[in-house]
């Protein structure tokens, strides 16, 4: 199966300051639901669904191999 990958801007999401506005991140402090609708906004350009993504975080020194979609 091919992976995709992706690194967004904050623009064109749902949610209100501080995290202007395409925020994807779960742990960032945002409102679930603004999240969940902001994912789907992303994958859409995928064809993709939150099932089948993987949240990573950017500045980390953990490597994690993949062995299950």
């Amino acid at each position: 199966m091919p992976i995709k990958h992706a690194f967004f801007t904050r623009y064109g999401g749902v949610s209100p300051k501080p995290f202007d506005s395409l925020n994807i991140d779960s742990i960032s402090g945002d409102d679930e639901n603004n999240v969940v609708k902001n994912r789907a906004i992303a994958l859409k350009h995928f064809g993709a669904n939150e099932l089948l993504m993987l949240e990573g975080k950017q500045h980390s020194n953990k490597v994690f191999k993949v062995t299950n979609p």
